[in-house]
């Protein structure tokens, strides 16, 4: 899923664990995690340049019982995979990473992003 430009804006707006980001350009360099008065600012003059970051949420554990996390590395597929493997523990654990999707009415939803498929969106106990 990649938004950008002004729908990206409002969904950082109803989603604030989003990152919203920008591209470089001619003048600036990119930046991660804006705020929503700096990407609104960049809108304005070349909407293209922001994208928002879905948030990805680690789920790991043993048997049954698993603990949920932000993910903060790298946004690549290598990068996650490296992650997960470290988490199964050569098998004697098991791990999910899951990308927030969209809400609905059953509440969030995600998208498993080994298998593709959806799934509720994990929340993070505080």
């Amino acid at each position: 899923m990649k938004m950008t430009g002004h729908e990206a804006i409002e969904f950082k707006r109803t989603n604030p664990e989003a990152k919203i980001c920008k591209y470089a350009d001619p003048i600036d360099d990119a930046r991660e995690d804006i705020s929503l008065e700096d990407a609104e600012d960049v809108a304005r003059e070349d909407p293209s340049l922001i994208y928002v970051r879905p948030e990805i949420r680690i789920i790991s554990g043993e048997g049954e019982m698993g603990t949920v996390e932000r993910y903060s590395g790298k946004y690549s597929e290598r990068a996650i995979k490296l992650r997960l493997a470290r988490e199964r523990c050569n098998g004697d654990r098991w791990a999910r990473a899951i990308q927030y999707s969209h809400e609905n009415e059953h509440g969030k939803i995600g998208i498993d992003l080994e298998t593709g498929e959806y799934c509720n969106f994990p929340t993070i106990e505080d």
